[in-house]
């Protein structure tokens, strides 16, 4: 079975498994970075998917951050509300690393992997500062 076989079979298997939850479940930190991935950036979505199970959803919860920062541009019109767009996500960076992440999903989720894996925060400070 080739590569986009699997990617195609996987991204299946968890439509299916999210679809068949029922919509009035609240959704978890994990699954709202699934879910902004895909439907934000779906060429990283099925790259995620191909990794290995253990770093899965820490890549997602990167990649999620990763939208959310990229799309304080194309989502603002005033210069100072995208300043204090980036600022929340400094602010939310902080508080992970201090143990007290926003009530964000893409936070909650990061301050999850955080917990349990540790992460290098200079690169996504370093994202925060190329917008």
């Amino acid at each position: 079975m080739n590569k986009l076989a699997v990617v195609e079979r996987n991204l299946r298997l968890q439509l299916r498994h999210m679809n068949t939850n029922g919509a009035r479940q609240k959704q978890t930190p994990n699954k709202y970075c699934l879910q902004l991935v895909r439907n934000s950036d779906y060429e990283n979505f099925l790259c995620t998917l191909l990794l290995p199970h253990s770093i899965k959803s820490a890549a997602f919860a990167i990649r999620a951050f990763n939208v959310e920062v990229a799309q304080v541009e194309d989502q603002v019109s005033n210069n100072t509300i995208g300043a204090m767009r980036l600022q929340f996500w400094t602010n939310a960076l902080d508080g992970i690393y201090n143990s007290n992440p926003t009530r964000s999903p893409v936070a909650l989720e990061l301050h999850r992997v955080d917990e349990q894996n540790g992460m290098l925060y200079i690169g996504l400070y370093l994202s925060i500062a190329g917008n």
